[in-house]
């Protein structure tokens, strides 16, 4: 069973909409690094949505895997169903609830598409197709070039 067919089949509070996915994503990866940090992280999920090089629904970026593992580690790590701080999953999902409904303009993140904990240093973060945008609590953010048909720079 997959991961995602593993988070349908759960008897939780909530469906796998796009609000409740990119909260998951908000609460696993950014908990306690409060809003400006929580908002950054729904941005990238937001972001990974509205591009080519993604799934085109949340639910699906949230939960992608590739060759190399989960796009985000929780996926793989961590139980990813159950969210065990109430207040930090109340405030993702208002976050991710607002997120989605917000303008670009409003992106702190720089229209980021990747990012990690400023304390690690992933392999394809050296990649010199990876643009670093910011640094917003405790994640170094990404954009990626591509050329005017969304492919990748190699």
């Amino acid at each position: 069973m997959t991961i995602m067919e593993l988070f349908i089949a759960a008897s939780l509070s909530f469906a796998p909409t796009d609000t409740s996915c990119m909260a998951l994503a908000i609460y696993h990866e950014s908990r306690g690094e409060g809003i400006e940090g929580m908002k950054a992280v729904a941005w990238t999920v937001k972001n990974r949505h509205k591009s080519d090089l993604f799934p085109n629904n949340i639910c699906d970026v949230v939960f992608e895997q590739n060759k190399n593992g989960c796009q985000f580690s929780w996926v793989c790590d961590e139980n990813p169903l159950i969210p065990y701080d109430e207040d930090a999953w109340i405030k993702a999902k208002a976050i991710a609830k607002k997120v989605i409904k917000e303008s670009n303009k409003n992106d702190p993140t720089g229209g980021a598409l990747f990012f990690h904990n400023i304390n690690d240093k992933p392999y394809w973060a050296k990649d010199d197709r990876f643009i670093e945008t910011t640094i917003i609590k405790n994640h170094q953010f990404y954009a990626i070039m591509v050329d005017n048909e969304n492919h990748l720079y190699r």
